[in-house]
């Protein structure tokens, strides 16, 4: 059992890079993916839909409470947020599969400020073919996917120059 979770982690970890190499060698719109639309709640209650968001880049981070390396990232993230959420790139984290509840009694020790969805039964993970967590994906203003990093950050620092190395593809309009 274990061996086939692991192999159909690796297949579709390879799926997504050959999904990615491709999106990256073509210079053609129809192998562009478009971002999988979606509309959730936060822990505040305010709704978010995706597609509302067009014609900003987006940081979409999807963690869960169970997850090691998202407890590892988060500081990170905010560090990241608090420098970037007056910048034209809109930050949303996602968590997966755990109750509101227990998202909220997770971030009550924490002084975090950066927008977190709910997504408890795991729809918009799975619309997005997520082979676990902590997964970012890059989607441009456009709302095409432009990249994406699966694992944590391991600073702030490293989450800027992500941005940076494709700012200008988060960017483009046309």
């Amino acid at each position: 059992m274990n061996k086939h979770i692991r192999f159909v982690t690796l297949l579709i970890t390879l799926t997504l890079l050959l999904a990615s190499i491709s999106m990256s060698c073509s210079k053609d719109k129809k192998n562009e993916i478009a971002a999988p639309d979606f509309t959730l709640q936060t822990v505040d209650g305010e709704t978010v839909t995706l597609s509302e968001l067009q014609g900003v880049p987006v940081m979409l981070t999807f963690w869960s409470t169970s997850c090691p390396s998202c407890r590892l990232q988060e500081p990170f993230i905010q560090e990241f947020y608090e420098r970037w959420s007056d910048k034209a790139l809109r930050l949303l984290t996602v968590n997966t599969g755990d109750h509101p509840l227990a998202v909220q009694q997770y971030l009550a020790s924490d002084n975090v400020t950066f927008p977190i969805l709910l997504d408890a039964n795991r729809e918009v993970a799975r619309s997005y073919g997520l082979p676990g967590v902590p997964v970012t994906i890059f989607i441009d203003a456009r709302g095409y996917i432009t990249a994406y990093k699966i694992g944590p950050f391991q600073s702030s620092e490293e989450i800027e120059k992500a941005v940076d190395s494709i700012w200008i593809l988060l960017t483009k309009i046309s």
